[in-house]
């Protein structure tokens, strides 16, 4: 198997998904294997067009697997580069696994995230990256210093969001605390995305005096301040980051109420301050401006809101998922009954939200290929939502779609997430929207 084009291909479609993978310093013949075979795995997944392809895919997740065997016993031993390309790996073949094979996958995959979480551990990738004072002049080896030290940390901020997903999908319990995190944000994407060390060096001297990155700790005590003038000096992925963080503690929140049989509105008014803090950082009102890094932090955003004014009935069911699957047949179920009767200006502002993934689904092409795969999840919670508001009377979906009734809002649903296959997730969405128009289909003959 030619490594070349899978590795290619996995720079072209996906380096936002996982933004740790620095391309322009990136050397396969120094990775650690199972790095290299994650990278391969999903640049072939993500290029597939035959089933040979995918097959060659499996074939690459494997060997990383099998690459991975005993890295957490021998951890203490290696040197941290392989370390960090071991933890990277884990990342990688943990989203192939959940999100592209998903069923029975899914608990291999959170091993992996539980085992990279230990290792990062065990390595101190919850301390900031250790850095000698040096005085070379070789601005190439600066460069690729500094490089690593980002590497570094952006490798635990993946692990971290990774772990507010599957709380969110799964309510699977945290495993991560935001308290470890000891690092500040990620520098600005011009400087990771330099492509050589001139150009860093320029890029560094331009932005000399908006360089300086705020702790993530320090960014989240003044997102929660109660000086409502207090500025967030973050950018989109920072923000993205933040997003993650209010995800949580909505999830926490609502789990709590669950459990005690009481609401915390001080902690709702927090958390909702909080966010709207963040709406100017994370929305693109041009959407001729939108990328996928910002497609994906605004519509985190957009359904933590939607969380927050729902109070996830999911997450107060008290529905603890194994796997991707389960998570959506639970999403299914429960947008089959009645809308909880809330107030009209909380419906107005869900719909707000609700929208914004319909026109998403609206105006993105037929090519999915850059299109972070958990967005499917985000997109079907919102459809189904969409679906209940239609179901309590409500028209506003069906004007921002562009269609008359409910069975052509479904219809026109299917048809956006037939775009989507190409990952487990968005075969199981298409199944389950076929599953539940036949549903309303039903119930339209039987009324009839």
């Amino acid at each position: 198997m030619s490594i070349g084009p899978a590795v290619q291909s996995f720079f072209a479609y996906a380096p936002h998904m996982f933004p740790f993978l620095h391309q322009p310093t990136f050397v396969s013949e120094s990775c650690h294997p199972s790095l290299l075979f994650a990278i391969m795995c999903l640049g072939l997944h993500t290029a597939a067009d035959s089933l040979k392809d995918h097959e060659k895919a499996m074939g690459c997740y494997r060997a990383g697997l099998s690459g991975l065997d005993g890295t957490l016993e021998k951890a203490g031993n290696l040197k941290p580069s392989e370390v960090l390309h071991i933890i990277q790996a884990h990342i990688l073949l943990e989203i192939y696994a959940i999100l592209a094979l998903c069923g029975e996958h899914t608990s291999r995959g959170l091993n992996l995230h539980h085992q990279a979480i230990q290792i990062a551990r065990k390595a101190g990738l919850m301390e900031p990256y250790p850095t000698q004072p040096s005085s070379t002049q070789d601005l190439d080896m600066l460069w690729r210093q500094f490089i690593r030290g980002e590497s570094h940390k952006r490798t635990l901020y993946a692990l971290y969001v990774n772990d507010s997903t599957w709380y969110h999908f799964l309510s699977r319990p945290r495993s991560l605390s935001h308290l470890e995190i000891k690092h500040e944000l990620p520098c600005r994407s011009s400087l990771w995305d330099a492509v050589s060390a001139t150009d860093w060096a320029h890029r560094s001297l331009v932005a000399s005096t908006d360089t300086a990155c705020p702790r993530f700790l320090d960014t989240i005590r003044r997102a929660f301040s109660s000086d409502l003038d207090a500025s967030l000096q973050v950018d989109s992925y920072g923000a993205s980051l933040m997003t993650h963080f209010v995800l949580s503690s909505v999830r926490e929140m609502t789990g709590w109420s669950t459990m005690t049989g009481r609401s915390c509105f001080e902690r709702f008014e927090s958390l909702h301050t909080s966010m709207v803090k963040l709406e100017p950082l994370v929305s693109v009102p041009n959407h001729a401006h939108e990328s996928p890094t910002t497609a994906a932090a605004e519509a985190t955003w957009r359904m933590s809101m939607i969380e927050l004014l729902l109070w996830s009935q999911s997450h107060t069911g008290g529905l603890v998922e194994d796997s991707i699957d389960g998570a959506m047949a639970a999403i299914a179920m429960l947008g089959s009954n009645p809308m909880l009767d809330i107030s009209p200006e909380i419906l107005q502002s869900v719909e707000h939200h609700v929208n914004w993934f319909l026109l998403y689904l609206h105006r993105t092409g037929p090519d999915t290929r850059y299109e972070a795969p958990f967005l499917s999840f985000y997109l079907f919670k919102a459809a189904v939502i969409a679906w209940q508001i239609v179901r309590s009377g409500g028209l506003g979906p069906l004007e921002t779609v562009g269609v008359s009734d409910i069975d052509s809002l479904l219809g026109w649903i299917r048809a956006m997430f037939e775009r989507r296959v190409r990952w487990g997730i968005g075969k199981i969405v298409s199944k389950t929207l076929a599953e539940l128009q036949s549903q309303s289909e039903f119930a339209v003959s039987r009324d009839c």
